[in-house]
């Protein structure tokens, strides 16, 4: 029920927040119509400007987030933010070496931090950090300790987080199942699982940064796959 209660909240926080937004500009239009009710007239005709823009969509979202605080609630978006950078560089397996991936974790962890700091000023409490920050990092070829290597700059942006309440998760790629058929799928994905679990730890988050994967799939017996699912989970 008291889910139900906060989707229904939510619903209606947004749908608030985006009908104060068009009678605004549906008042603000009037007014200047009222003022120059020449330009109906003279004034080749313009496609109207609609809640369309970037700038607007950003307020609209800036204002339900400050309003769903108030509740208890964090809205926010996953890894990427195309108005800063990128926190999810990678480069092909073919050109990997120790130093080209603490260069790019090093750019990666760097942006997640402005992209962290943008949210807590725009009202976005709610991050899932990208499975790339660390780019090969759950692959054999990766035998460098990044997490030593960004053990401070790591424990520096877990402490914002915590300072700042923010909700972070990750979520490993589809690939990642640890009920497949195949054993060297399954320890591949235990391995990826491993890595996801350890860049949150060196960040000493505790258990409210989650990590969401896929269940994996039916294979033809649903409850085998789900009994499988089960047994591989308690293993991990």
């Amino acid at each position: 029920m008291e889910v139900r209660r906060r989707s229904k909240r939510v619903a209606e926080v947004i749908v608030q927040t985006v009908s104060k937004k068009s009678q605004t500009k549906q008042e603000a239009s009037l007014d200047s119509c009222e003022e120059k009710p020449s330009i109906l007239k003279k004034s080749p005709t313009k496609p109207e400007t609609s809640l369309d823009s970037c700038e607007e969509k950003l307020s609209i979202l800036q204002n339900a987030a400050k309003l769903l605080r108030s509740t208890g609630m964090k809205i926010g978006y996953p890894c990427i933010c195309t108005s800063l950078c990128t926190a999810s560089h990678i480069f092909r397996l073919a050109s990997y070496t120790d130093e080209k991936c603490l260069e790019v974790t090093s750019q990666n962890l760097s942006c997640l931090q402005k992209i962290l700091e943008y949210n807590i000023q725009h009202g976005f409490y709610f991050f899932r950090i990208s499975s790339q920050t660390v780019p090969f990092a759950s692959h054999s070829i990766c035998t460098i300790d990044w997490a030593k290597h960004f053990s401070l700059t790591l424990r520096s942006i877990g402490q914002y987080i915590k300072d700042n309440d923010c909700r972070i998760s990750m979520h490993p790629d589809q690939f990642c199942l640890i009920n497949a058929k195949d054993e060297n799928i399954i320890n591949r994905s235990v391995a990826e699982l491993d890595y996801h679990c350890r860049l949150l730890d060196e960040m000493n988050l505790d258990s409210s940064a989650k990590i969401q994967i896929h269940v994996g799939g039916v294979y033809g017996d649903k409850q085998v796959s789900y009994r499988k699912d089960l047994i591989k989970n308690q293993s991990v």
